[in-house]
């Protein structure tokens, strides 16, 4: 609504209702008010000329071009679309079995995977028992190998101890002896280097 509108038409309702003058005047200061705050149009007209000239210019050309780029892909992909939905259902029987054949293929696999694999494990198993046990026996036997041996070493010591008894009394005149020796051997070594 531009401005002269609602002045009509507060003048006309006035009329109607047999206001008075000074009515008159406070209904064109509303619609001043009005014009004023609410009613844009004599900004906004120009521009909304100006941008439907510019987009019917410079957009018509390529706006053309667009659509039927999109024309020609949604043709081909029309096209295209029922050639794989006849293809599909020409061979949607033979594309089963083939998928049919190769689930059946894969789970026999998997089943010969399973039984390779539990046998396996209990072959593990069997492997592992029988080194557990070769570990005790030879644990074992060198437990008794070692008590043997440490047998023999007590009765060769015993034995020796016999046979080549020594007193102690005689152990410690001879260790005294040699001590005397060495001392002598120093003490005549550093007079012979020193007489020169």
């Amino acid at each position: 609504m531009n401005l002269e509108k609602v002045v009509d038409y507060t003048k006309n309702a006035i009329g109607r209702f047999g206001f008075d003058t000074p009515q008159e005047k406070y209904c064109e200061d509303v619609g001043k008010l009005y014009s004023y705050y609410f009613d844009h149009s004599h900004i906004l007209d120009p521009e909304i000329k100006y941008f439907f000239q510019q987009f019917e210019v410079r957009r018509s050309h390529q706006d053309s071009e667009a659509i039927d780029e999109l024309l020609k892909q949604n043709k081909s992909t029309q096209l295209y679309f029922t050639s794989s939905k006849n293809y599909s259902e020409e061979n949607l029987e033979h594309i089963l079995s083939t998928i049919n054949s190769a689930t059946k293929n894969c789970n026999q696999s998997l089943k010969e995977l399973d039984e390779i694999k539990n046998k396996t494990n209990e072959e593990i198993k069997e492997y592992k028992e029988k080194i557990d046990e070769d570990i005790r026996l030879f644990d074992e036997e060198m437990k008794i190998w070692k008590q043997k041996k440490q047998e023999q070493v007590d009765k060769t010591i015993k034995d020796l101890n016999q046979k080549y008894y020594i007193d102690p009394e005689l152990k410690r005149s001879l260790r005294e002896q040699r001590e005397e020796i060495i001392r002598f051997e120093q003490e005549s070594s550093n007079d012979w280097f020193g007489s020169f």
